[in-house]
């Protein structure tokens, strides 16, 4: 808890939920291969009639609990994705335009790697001033140096996250969550909301063919389900879809739902 709100440096936000989005996504891997091995031991003890060793038993019974489920955790790692879109949209505004050239070699996550040469205290200094007054002169102006270098770094790492096809990772994403939670049930309302997201983040990339075949396929279960809110909101993307596609027909037929 005391580190859930710590996001470093706050130009660098977006680096913060991006860290945060690939731990849960390594989570979520990491549980599709124990799943996938435990089954493996499971079908072979099956087949050579022996008991389960009690190792992979304590596995077996760890995969099956719903809240060790990997598709759980790349939700939430699409969603931490869609928060570090956010975070670089309002911070990297500035940023647009300005060539970020090659990473720079982080050593801690969220902090700008500062070069050898750029004097900060006299402590860092590895060599003595040939003159007490240019010393005091150049260290005076350390802070004003830092300041405009990190400056400099930070327009220069905006302008590298600008570049991140944050719609592609969200979709990718969402697609192995889908793919999980098909495993155990092809019609749950989870696939229905995470086949929303999809169809979402497929709008927000302008990408209305592809979203509107999802939002047609959601909002049929949700009617089914008498979700009246829920397609409400999506018949009104349909609608949106409709119009950019020029389809008549599905535009007035989304018109009259709602």
């Amino acid at each position: 808890l005391f580190f859930r709100n710590n996001v470093g440096d706050p130009a660098l936000a977006f680096a913060h939920w991006a860290w945060v989005a690939r731990q849960l996504k390594s989570l979520a891997q990491l549980l599709e291969q124990a799943g996938t091995a435990a089954k493996a031991v499971v079908k072979a003890s099956q087949d050579a009639q022996r008991p389960l060793p009690v190792s992979t038993a304590a596995v077996v019974a760890l995969v099956d609990d719903k809240w060790y489920h990997p598709g759980y955790y790349y939700q939430a790692a699409a969603s931490y994705t869609v928060r570090r879109r956010n975070s670089a949209r309002m911070l990297c505004k500035t940023a647009q335009g300005i060539d970020p050239g090659e990473p720079p070699a982080i050593v801690y996550l969220g902090q700008v790697p500062v070069p050898t040469g750029l004097p900060l205290s006299p402590r860092e200094s590895d060599t003595p001033p040939p003159h007490p007054a240019a010393g005091a002169a150049d260290l005076s102006e350390a802070p004003k140096r830092m300041g405009n270098y990190l400056a400099d770094e930070h327009l220069r790492l905006q302008a590298l996250e600008a570049t991140v096809p944050h719609s592609a990772l969200i979709l990718d994403i969402l697609s192995k969550a889908c793919e999980s939670f098909m495993m155990l049930n092809k019609r749950s309302r989870m696939n229905i909301y995470l086949a929303a997201q999809m169809a979402k983040e497929h709008f927000e990339a302008g990408q209305m063919e592809a979203a509107k075949r999802l939002l047609d396929s959601v909002v049929h279960m949700l009617r089914q389900e008498g979700w009246d809110d829920a397609v409400a909101e999506i018949t009104r993307l349909v609608l949106v879809c409709a119009r950019e596609l020029k389809q008549l027909l599905h535009y007035v037929e989304a018109s009259l739902h709602l």
